[in-house]
């Protein structure tokens, strides 16, 4: 997601705040008439609400208006991110969601989809060709932080595949 997207969807949110949508502590959403509405399953499994805003179909995330709601202009601050504790993105009831860092939210992900998601992304922008130059270079023995320049990669995405790899060599 752009930045352009992620701040159309936060100013769409705040419209829907300001006109009256609210998510109860059950995590139920109500329009600006105090009438239950349904919103929608994302892809990756959260709840989104859809409004016009100018004529224009705009949507934004439920469990970022709970936030707000809980913590205000607290969930804007650098480094944070929004939480769901059970991992659950389906389960915006006010308990269950709260603000931290990114690794705190990463921890909150059930361990095999957490690894499992960390795989799809390490794979995500390196093809088959850029990884087997990142390991010749890492074979050469340049170090995580020239790699992580050279090729603008994570040392998370580094120090998961090269675990990996080898646990993989000491099972074999």
């Amino acid at each position: 997601m752009t930045d352009d997207q992620k701040s159309q969807r936060t100013a769409a949110m705040l419209w829907a705040h300001n006109r009256g949508y609210r998510i109860s502590e059950s995590g139920e959403i109500t329009n600006p008439n105090g009438e239950r509405i349904f919103g929608y399953k994302t892809k990756d499994g959260y709840v989104a609400i859809s409004c016009k805003i100018d004529g224009k179909p705009r949507s934004f995330s439920a469990h970022r208006l709970v936030a707000y709601q809980k913590y205000g202009d607290q969930m804007f601050d650098d480094g944070i991110e929004v939480r769901h504790l059970d991992g659950n993105p389906a389960n915006n009831s006010s308990e269950n969601i709260v603000i931290g860092t990114h690794s705190q939210n990463m921890l909150d992900i059930e361990a095999s989809n957490r690894i499992q998601k960390a795989t799809k992304a390490s794979h995500k922008h390196h093809n088959q060709d850029r990884w087997a130059d990142i390991d010749a270079d890492r074979d050469a023995g340049m170090s995580y932080r020239r790699i992580q320049a050279k090729y603008g990669i994570a040392r998370s995405t580094l120090s998961f595949r090269y675990s990996r790899l080898a646990l993989q060599s000491i099972g074999s």
